[in-house]
């Protein structure tokens, strides 16, 4: 039951900067208890679930092509353009540009 309510709360908050933390809080469990749960449950982190969440806002936005880069990051809660296209390259071994590119002549 907890891990269904931390699935509503991250895809729900996600790009709201919600932490493990402030899921454990709201859940009223701590923290590890929460991770583990999670983890056995799910098969992945709790954080890393949250990022995949606000990674898939991301593609989402990127796939339309009209959102700047700029706003994409400000709506899926990444402080920066520079802090966005560091987790992106990381997650998708090339730039957004490349990738939008890429999405937009596939179509």
């Amino acid at each position: 039951r907890r891990v269904d309510s931390a699935l509503k709360l991250i895809h729900a908050k996600a790009c709201d900067g919600i932490t493990v933390s402030d899921i454990a809080s709201e859940l009223g469990c701590s923290v590890r208890l929460l991770q583990m749960r999670f983890k056995a449950t799910v098969g992945t982190p709790i954080k890393e679930f949250i990022s995949d969440v606000r990674m898939e806002r991301v593609l989402m936005m990127l796939k339309n092509g009209l959102t700047p880069i700029h706003d994409i990051a400000k709506v899926c809660g990444y402080g920066t353009d520079a802090a966005l296209r560091t987790a992106f390259r990381k997650k998708h071994g090339m730039s957004m540009t490349k990738w939008r590119k890429l999405q937009l002549t596939a179509q």
